[in-house]
């Protein structure tokens, strides 16, 4: 392996954004190892090194500094923040100093794709979305999803990894025609009532804002705790490492939820849209797609009927 070695996409990293930044210690150790076996192949000048990193690395950029740059950012502390960001951050600065072909690939929040719309349950949208239906209600988000379906994403690092030309250190992938987050809301609501409101004369589900929304989440673990209808938001209460006794913070938890992207912080994509056809060919995010999204939480078993909160009045969204 080490002498027919000619690429390294580094994919492998555990999905805990809850967790510090110790915690990630393995992983960081894993990277240089896949550094120093690409550096001492004899054939080191023609390996390239992806690794997959992540745009919450951005965490703590001053958006008055303008967009993310697709370029190393020596300074620490725009990543301080969770430790699953600054680990990436950190990789990313070890490989810098490799002296192998090598680039960060900082993905954003990858969403469900073709064929099937496949979309692990245990993310933040996944369960948001099952805690909407079994609270009986939605809210409807400001600002723009940047989200890639997984398709997209797996094609564009390929497309990446056999570019003709030398890659640039660092390219920012998100989606390059965002969509409103309101109109995924409609979407999802749309699906969600053509897929599992048949037969219970529903029309609509309850909108309600932000702050409404996350009181109703609180209530509901404080509430019903144990009960199966509620899984999704005890979950969503976990994963925030907060119990039911303490509130929300509306910002982090919808900054997790929605974007994937510290508030107001925007990434340049000028490398990702040359590096990949797929990237500057992206169709926007579509009611389609997200119909696909909630029928495979459905077939999965990870979305009921039998979850629906219905002792609360509706109103249009």
């Amino acid at each position: 392996l080490q002498q027919e070695l000619t690429a390294i996409i580094h994919n492998a990293w555990h999905s805990n954004f809850s967790s510090p930044l110790p915690s990630f210690e393995s992983h960081i150790r894993g990277t240089r190892t896949f550094i120093d076996l690409a550096r001492s192949s004899e054939r080191r000048a023609d390996i390239r090194f992806l690794f997959t990193s992540s745009i919450t690395m951005s965490q703590n950029w001053d958006e008055r500094e303008g967009p993310y740059p697709e370029n190393l950012v020596l300074d620490a502390k725009t990543a301080v923040g969770g430790g699953y960001g600054e680990s990436k951050y950190v990789a990313e600065r070890i490989l810098a100093k490799s002296g192998l072909e090598a680039i960060s690939l900082r993905i954003g929040q990858i969403c469900g794709g073709e064929p099937n719309g496949a979309w692990k349950s245990s993310e933040w949208f996944p369960l948001s979305v099952r805690a909407c239906w079994s609270l009986g209600a939605v809210f409807v988000p400001t600002g723009e999803h940047h989200w890639i379906p997984m398709d997209a994403a797996s094609d564009s690092v390929l497309e990446i990894a056999f570019h003709k030309d030398w890659l640039p250190f660092a390219a920012n992938l998100i989606h390059p025609r965002p969509v409103a987050s309101a109109n995924i809301a409609c979407a999802v609501h749309e699906a969600l009532l053509q897929e599992l409101g048949q037969g219970l004369f529903l029309p609509f589900l309850l909108q309600v804002s932000v702050g409404e929304w996350i009181g109703m989440l609180e209530r509901s673990v404080n509430d019903h705790h144990g009960d199966r209808r509620n899984a999704s938001v005890s979950r969503l209460a976990q994963m925030t490492r907060l119990s039911s006794t303490h509130s929300f913070n509306c910002q982090r938890l919808l900054s997790k939820i929605i974007y994937n992207l510290p508030p107001s912080v925007i990434p340049e994509i000028r490398n990702a849209s040359k590096l990949s056809k797929r990237m500057r060919e992206l169709e926007p995010i579509d009611e389609s797609l997200v119909s696909k999204w909630v029928k495979f939480w459905i077939a999965s078993g990870n979305l009921h009927r039998f979850e629906f909160c219905s002792d609360k009045p509706r109103a249009r969204l």
